[in-house]
């Protein structure tokens, strides 16, 4: 069979396609074993947080991130906007990436799509946050 450069690049989509649906991997290739927190893993995470994160909040009150922004405001977290543009949302200065914040974050909610949130986190050198929290399907490719 003769090979052509559409059938590399099919192929190439192919593998990609692959790769994708097998999940996140670790650096030397070996797939990552992950399993969502229990339900008091969870509790107990969030009643250690006290400052949380929120990568991507909109300013728009009908989108997902700000209501549950809203949300965890009202009920005694400190929320902390990440998002480029600055100003301030909810009543709290927004800061351009994770590592603007000059104080400690206990958590980082991601409501970005996932490659942007991942490259904001990869910025952030030495984070002491306790968790990431990405809702899951959020992923614009």
């Amino acid at each position: 069979m003769q090979r052509t450069a559409l059938h590399d690049s099919l192929q190439d989509e192919a593998n990609r396609d692959r790769k994708r649906q097998a999940g996140p991997t670790s650096t030397t290739g070996s797939p990552l074993a992950f399993q969502n927190p229990s339900s008091s893993e969870l509790k107990a995470l969030l009643q250690r947080v006290k400052t949380i994160a929120v990568v991507g909040l909109s300013t728009d009150p009908d989108r997902p991130s700000y209501s549950v922004a809203m949300y965890l405001q009202q009920n005694g977290y400190r929320i902390v906007p990440v998002r480029p543009g600055g100003g301030e949302i909810l009543g709290e200065k927004v800061y351009a990436t994770l590592s603007d914040i000059p104080f400690a974050v206990d958590l980082v909610d991601c409501s970005a799509a996932a490659p942007r949130w991942a490259s904001t986190w990869t910025k952030r050198s030495g984070c002491a946050c306790r968790a990431i929290w990405h809702a899951g399907g959020r992923d614009r490719r």
